[in-house]
């Protein structure tokens, strides 16, 4: 990884059901907050979502306004991971290697003037640094079926056990 940082012009209503995900790999541990993608930019920025690692970069966490959710202790160096977000009303839930992750959190997650950046948490000293294979995102949340789908064919694709 070479710590590129794309800030994309993407126009999406946030507040409406979304899902999001990605296939990523860490170069090296690091001691802080590493992003993958986030909404934490812009005009909107006071409520946001950011999808990346916390704790020495090896928890995969959705972290947004007031709250976070973390998938445990990985080593995201190791091997490729599958980390999905969905939101559903204002309910968001994160999946790891196609299993859900608890709890559900209800949040404010922006609108239509946050910025999508893919690379960053929050500022450049926390950009990402490894493999991002895939970044896919829907502006609508996937069903049940078509997420399992989506999992299924990433599973494939990339060689990733799901559950």
């Amino acid at each position: 990884g070479t710590d590129d940082v794309m800030a994309c012009g993407l126009t999406a209503d946030w507040t409406a059901g979304f899902t999001a995900l990605v296939i990523v790999k860490l170069d090296v541990q690091f001691t802080d907050y590493r992003g993958i993608i986030t909404n934490r930019s812009g005009a909107g920025a006071a409520n946001w979502w950011t999808l990346g690692v916390t704790l020495n970069a090896v928890t995969p966490t959705l972290e947004v306004t007031g709250g976070a959710i973390q998938a445990g202790s990985l080593d995201m160096t190791a091997a490729f991971r599958l980390l999905t977000i969905r939101r559903v009303g204002t309910a968001m839930r994160f999946y790891e290697n196609g299993s859900a992750i608890t709890p559900l959190i209800e949040a404010n997650v922006g609108g239509v003037t946050n910025t999508l950046v893919i690379g960053q948490w929050f500022t450049g000293a926390q950009n990402w640094d490894g493999d991002q294979g895939a970044i896919i995102i829907y502006n609508r949340a996937l069903s049940n079926s078509e997420l399992t789908r989506l999992h299924r064919w990433a599973s494939r694709r990339w060689g990733i056990a799901v559950s």
